[in-house]
């Protein structure tokens, strides 16, 4: 299916406390396909019904290509593709534990890169805050539906 699309990507963004014997809460998920006419987000989220009901809701949304367009070239200089290079330099006074799972296809090249680190604390390197911005970009876009 890659050669239909330009990129697709899958975001799990996780948190929790690993002292505990729970220790991940929910997850943040986002997928995004792309292709240079055409691209859509979508976020699932969840609406709390009370302490133990959650509702999830997944909404996907027209955004600009504008928004994607420095993604394949910042995961081949972070080495998804080869060798990954470090993204984030944890600090050990950080006591909440953040992972970060991406998943993904730049034309027909797969994708896999794990972070994990502790915030806050956690110092990015130059390379790896472009790439939170990137992604942060993509995940809050609130503009009119493209």
């Amino acid at each position: 299916m890659a050669h239909y699309t330009d990129f697709k990507l899958y975001w799990e963004d996780w948190g929790g406390y690993p002292d505990r014997s729970c220790p991940f809460g929910e997850p943040t998920l986002m997928w995004v396909i792309a292709t240079k006419d055409r691209t859509a987000r979508c976020i699932v989220d969840r609406a709390h019904r009370g302490a133990m009901d959650v509702t999830w809701n997944a909404k996907w949304k027209g955004i600009p290509y504008s928004l994607v367009e420095p993604l394949p070239n910042l995961l081949e200089e972070a080495g998804v593709f080869t060798e990954p290079k470090p993204l984030v330099e944890d600090a050990a006074d950080g006591d909440y534990l953040a992972v970060w799972d991406l998943t993904g296809i730049v034309r027909a090249r797969a994708f896999h890169i794990s972070l994990k680190f502790t915030c806050p604390g956690e110092r990015w390197t130059p390379l790896g805050q472009k790439v939170k911005a990137a992604l942060y970009a993509l995940r809050s876009y609130e503009g009119a539906t493209v």
